[in-house]
């Protein structure tokens, strides 16, 4: 893996954290949009369907993120309407 690869795909991966742990702490996701979440993990998986091995794990990684980010502003968009 070169280089950029490594990088871009360390950057990519570790974007998520921060919205993961904003979203358990304040178990809200009032000001999220779901559809930008929706589009980037539709991208994400047509990504890891076609990946070569070399992209393939660290775009599975950053799947996994984007799916618990995208579970926990589901949930916390549900309770929020139900109150």
């Amino acid at each position: 893996m070169n280089f950029t690869t490594f990088l871009t795909t360390s950057l990519f991966i570790f974007a998520g954290f921060p919205q993961t742990y904003k979203l358990l702490k304040t178990k809200s996701s009032k000001d999220i949009s779901i559809i930008t979440y929706l589009f980037t993990w539709c991208a994400i998986a047509l990504v890891i369907l076609q990946a070569n091995q070399e992209v393939f794990w660290p775009n599975m990684v950053s799947f996994i993120i984007l799916t618990i980010n995208l579970t926990l502003i589901i949930k916390y968009d549900i309770q929020t309407r139900s109150h």
